[in-house]
């Protein structure tokens, strides 16, 4: 009797577990640790927003986006940002040819990397 108990009380735990995984699927998200994964999105915003050595390129032609113009863009782990900031304007077709190395500081902002300041190497 005891171990037909036993193995009601874990099926039912099994069932539970599964649930969960199951949620973390159909909602993207992870049912343990969404801490953790927050926790790491806010280091890489900070460590971002303090001075780092960056590739900038051409979205279109560097870094192959759809996109309609050839603006600048940088390229942060697998996601392209469309780069604005000071020292950019009407240099649109400056990096089709090849890309530059530059120590940006700056911020995410949606889809765009928004540079508080660009020093080109």
């Amino acid at each position: 009797m005891r171990s037909l108990i036993f193995v009601a009380a874990a099926a039912a735990f099994l069932m539970v577990g599964c649930t969960k995984k199951e949620e973390a699927a159909v909602t993207g998200k992870a049912a343990v640790g969404e801490k953790a994964v927050d926790t790491a999105k806010g280091a890489v915003g900070a460590a971002v927003a303090a001075a780092t050595e960056m590739e900038v390129g051409c979205a279109k032609c560097t870094y192959k986006v759809e996109t309609a113009d050839h603006g600048p863009a940088v390229k942060i782990g697998d996601k392209v940002y469309a780069l604005s900031g000071p020292g950019l304007a009407g240099k649109e077709h400056d990096f089709c040819a090849a890309p530059k190395k530059a120590t940006i500081t700056g911020k995410i902002d949606g889809d765009k990397f928004v540079a508080t300041k660009i020093d080109f190497k």
